[in-house]
């Protein structure tokens, strides 16, 4: 029967030390939280504000049926692009 070896090879020592070092860092730090009331109320103003914007522009027939067309096909590739971003 051999004996037990508890020999460690220095580079796992390093990766050991390393390793306690950002458990420690990871403990010290403060978790950050976000309020996302804030963010949603913004974001909803920002939609409102888009649409009544687009709803206004419709009304007061600013565009005809073929240019409102070309901006909404324009509208939704931007959109696509940004989705795959």
């Amino acid at each position: 029967m051999s004996e037990f070896c508890s020999y460690t090879p220095h580079n796992m020592k390093e990766f050991d030390k390393k390793t306690q070092l950002d458990i420690e860092n990871f403990k010290k730090s403060k978790e950050i939280k976000f309020d996302n009331s804030k963010f949603m109320t913004s974001i909803v103003q920002e939609i409102k504000e888009q649409s009544n914007s687009f709803i206004n522009t419709y009304k007061n027939d600013n565009y005809s049926n073929e240019e409102f067309l070309k901006l909404s096909n324009d509208l939704l590739i931007k959109s696509k692009k940004e989705l795959k971003n």
